[in-house]
């Protein structure tokens, strides 16, 4: 049976998780992102969860594009045990909350200047959180 404060236990036992705060037009974005899971950990990813959530006004492409290439050197280049899993799973989220005037052009191409510190932040996050994955391996 659900208990209603089964979501302390939840909260307790996600200690991987990193937050940047950047500027954009002006606008104060954030990007959090959490992880859970270790045991089975090979590159391409293994048996494990990763979330990372933003404000800021991205176009999904653009978002999947830097999801692909920040893969590569974060959750597909990390180990534990050698083994892998098909229950890997990275998602990523942009409610453009951050940016929400009308005056406030989307993010909507990779070469779009605004994006480079948006990057930065967002391959830091990526990284430190596949390693404190490696760090937390059984």
């Amino acid at each position: 049976m659900f208990k209603p404060t089964a979501w302390k236990y939840f909260v307790n036992k996600i200690q991987n998780y990193f937050n940047r705060k950047i500027i954009i037009d002006d606008k104060e974005v954030s990007i959090v992102g959490i992880a859970k899971g270790s045991g089975m950990i090979s590159p391409n990813m293994a048996t494990m969860l990763a979330f990372i959530f933003t404000d800021a006004f991205i176009d999904k492409t653009v978002l999947q594009t830097l999801l692909n290439i920040e893969l590569r050197n974060s959750f597909n280049a990390i180990t534990v045990d050698s083994d892998t899993s098909t229950n890997d799973t990275v998602l990523v989220f942009a409610t453009g909350k951050a940016m929400n005037n009308k005056s406030d052009k989307i993010i909507s191409r990779t070469g779009d200047p605004r994006l480079l510190k948006f990057r930065e932040a967002f391959s830091h996050i990526m990284y430190d959180l596949a390693i404190q994955i490696v760090k937390d391996g059984e």
